[in-house]
């Protein structure tokens, strides 16, 4: 009996074992389990690209029992309609689950939940009809991988009932992947930070939680040693300018270079172009083989600067900032927003962090606040010496920036509030 027991209790081990890995590898591309009661929830590795498209009687309720939690989609009579779209592009298999419940549908009425790689083309994954109106709930679980993996693959649920006495609720969505890595998060609002570019260092200290490292002039070397001392390090590139300096300089075509930014050697860019988005790939491709934790990319607001010749938009830069974002994030990596302020509402969700400079001199801290309300940290830069340091440190330790006071030139002058106050 003993032995049986033995056999038993290792071949149990071994199944739990087998499901814990299996979930391990899994990660979670995009979810919503409506919990944020508005259209604009969920979250994941990658995220949504945008939020809800509703229309008809389709609302976010706090009545009608919901799986989990508050909050759950309901949607009744023949209008109800939602869709929603996340970029799947960057994996290689994606699983959708949810949960549904039916209630009092008759014998005409029915509802359908659809997914399509275009928003044009649409594939029916499941019919809610009679047989299903139970008033519980139950998981649905499909591959979509044979539907073709978009950078705007789209789900959408359509009601066809006769009355607002018949219900469909929708809760817990989830994509899921076997091929996607969490990132490392920095949930802490206020952390201690260096940044300094000029001149490279070359024995960084390992004193502060973050560093702040330019991409291409520091090497292997220096970033996983301070890795390998528990420090995060975020690499910086310029995202939206030509730098003539950089090492792949010479791979951004002519037409896709803009006016001058101000800089000596550099120029805006065509965030649009492909080649360029290609070019911007490899620079975080490059980082992630460093050993970059994360990444912090510059001059992403063109759409202030006359659209860099181009004109840019802010739509222009929220569409590119999600592209850089859900690559980053596909890879498993961190990334956040430096400046461009006015996107934060359209990104916030995609957003790691935010790098901001000065914005107690143009008077705009507040647009940051979101970004501490979800309990992301604002890596703050003021420019100035002990002066400024007496005017701010005590008013951004108040509102939870990190805040350091730096020379322009970023040399390794600092001042951090955190421990000047």
């Amino acid at each position: 009996m003993k032995e049986y027991f033995i056999l038993f209790y290792f071949i149990f081990l071994v199944f739990i074992l087998s499901i814990s890995f299996i979930f391990a590898e899994e990660g979670i591309v995009a979810n919503d389990n409506f919990e944020s009661g508005n259209w604009n929830g969920g979250g994941g590795v990658i995220g949504w690209n945008s939020g809800w498209y509703h229309a008809g009687d389709s609302a976010i309720r706090s009545d009608g029992n919901s799986y989990e939690g508050n909050y759950h989609l309901r949607l009744r009579k023949n209008n109800g309609y939602v869709d929603r779209s996340a970029d799947l592009s960057s994996i290689q298999n994606a699983t959708l689950s949810f949960y549904a419940k039916v209630n009092s549908f008759e014998g005409s009425d029915f509802a359908v939940f659809l997914v399509s790689n275009n928003g044009v083309n649409w594939n029916t994954l499941k019919t809610f009809t009679l047989s299903d109106s139970d008033n519980s709930y139950h998981l649905y679980s499909y591959d979509l991988t044979q539907y073709g993996l978009s950078s705007n693959f789209w789900i959408a649920v359509d009601s066809e009932m006769s009355n607002t006495g018949d219900y469909l609720f929708i809760d817990d969505i989830r994509i899921i992947s076997g091929n996607i890595q969490e990132p490392p998060t920095l949930n802490i609002t206020q952390l201690t930070w260096h940044i300094q570019y000029n001149p490279t260092p070359t024995n960084p200290s390992a004193d502060v939680d973050v560093w702040n490292l330019d991409l291409f002039d520091n090497s292997n070397t220096t970033i996983q040693n301070l890795k390998n001392q528990g420090v995060f390090v975020m690499c910086y590139f310029s995202a939206g300018s030509w730098e003539d300096w950089r090492e792949d300089a010479s791979l951004f075509p002519e037409s896709c270079k803009g006016n001058s930014n101000g800089w000596p050697g550099e120029k805006w860019i065509d965030t649009n172009c492909p080649e360029v988005r290609e070019i911007m790939k490899s620079r975080i491709d490059l980082g992630i083989s460093k050993g970059c934790d994360g990444f912090d990319p510059d001059n992403m607001d063109a759409y202030g600067n006359n659209g860099g010749g181009f004109n840019l938009t802010q739509q222009d830069a929220i569409n590119y900032y999600l592209f850089l974002s859900n690559y980053t994030h596909s890879q498993g990596k961190n990334i956040g927003l430096k400046n461009a302020l006015l996107i934060i509402p359209n990104v916030l969700n995609k957003m790691d962090w935010a790098v901001n400079e000065q914005c107690f001199r143009y008077n705009e801290c507040n647009l940051l606040q979101p970004v501490i309300n979800q309990g992301k940290p604002v890596f703050n830069v003021e420019y100035g010496g002990l002066s400024k340091a007496n005017k701010i440190c005590s008013k951004v330790n108040e509102l939870g920036f990190s805040s350091l006071i730096k020379k322009t030139s970023l040399d390794s002058f600092e001042i951090a509030c955190s421990s000047y106050i």
